[in-house]
């Protein structure tokens, strides 16, 4: 007992009202800070698909033809974490860049109004897809 004959510490009870507060704020915190997370993974594979687009123009510039090799290019390694970064398409008229989502990730789940996020595309004439997920 304290000098004042009151006893110090919390209750049972006060620390039961902590501890639910807690769990609400939890609840809404962590699937927001989640899916700013999957945002900010997103926005690392766009940067890595345009400056992949940069490249894949220099290329051709130099040689009059898109590659095909990820190894001819400077990949940018901002997005490697999450996101696989590939060229399944590329000839003299053309090229389609695409990062898709490692298996394991969170970004597997990305979603913007319903649409997965979990594969982008760029292609050479600036076509973006799904068009969702580069905004």
């Amino acid at each position: 007992m304290a000098a004042h004959g009151k006893p110090r510490g919390f209750t049972l009870l006060e620390l039961m009202v902590v501890l639910a507060i807690i769990g609400i704020l939890s609840m809404l915190a962590i699937p927001r800070y989640q899916r700013y997370l999957q945002k900010a993974h997103r926005s690392s594979a766009v940067a890595a698909l345009s400056d992949l687009a940069t490249q894949e123009e220099q290329y051709y510039l130099d040689n009059q033809s898109y590659t095909a090799s990820l190894g001819a290019l400077d990949r940018s390694a901002g997005a490697a974490d999450m996101y696989t970064l590939s060229i399944p398409t590329a000839d003299s008229s053309g090229y389609t860049l695409q990062a898709s989502a490692r298996a394991g990730t969170p970004q597997t789940g990305d979603q913007v109004d319903g649409v997965s996020c979990a594969t982008l595309t760029l292609d050479s004439t600036g076509d973006r897809s799904p068009p969702q997920c580069w905004k």
